[in-house]
């Protein structure tokens, strides 16, 4: 060999036909790692069982954490970027909600307030006795 030559880069994994050869040139791949039996953190230890993370149950509690700060932002009405669209949204139901429960006429109102007048009308004229002599046919 007459130039250097890049096989593997830092943290990639040795192949095994690779890891022969840089043998023969005496170069020893080398795997690093850390065991820790307990930890202790500012006069707290932790022992090696509560240092193990389960990956999906890690991935599930981030998940579970980012939905209920979602919920949290929307729910204190707090604008984000992430939620920016979604306050919007409650904000323009509820908007319109005031507007048909106030019965403010607007184009965007109009058909909820004929429908809820024709609901009050039918639960008014069901509550009205029948006239005497008449009968529905």
């Amino acid at each position: 060999m007459n130039r250097d030559t890049v096989v593997v880069k830092k943290g990639e994994v040795i192949s095994g036909s690779l890891a022969p050869v840089l043998s023969k040139l005496g170069i020893k791949s080398v795997e690093m790692g850390l065991s820790l039996s307990v930890v202790y953190d500012n006069g707290v230890v932790i022992p090696e069982e509560e240092l193990q993370l389960d990956p999906d149950e890690y991935r599930q509690n981030l998940t579970e954490s980012h939905t209920q700060a979602m919920n949290l932002s929307l729910s204190i009405a707090y604008p984000t970027t992430e939620n920016i669209s979604a306050l919007i949204h409650i904000a323009a139901g509820e908007t319109h909600n005031l507007a048909v429960n106030a019965s403010i006429l607007s184009p965007e109102t109009i058909g909820d307030l004929i429908r809820k007048a024709y609901a009050e009308a039918v639960a008014l004229a069901s509550k009205m006795p029948e006239p005497a002599g008449e009968t529905t046919e």
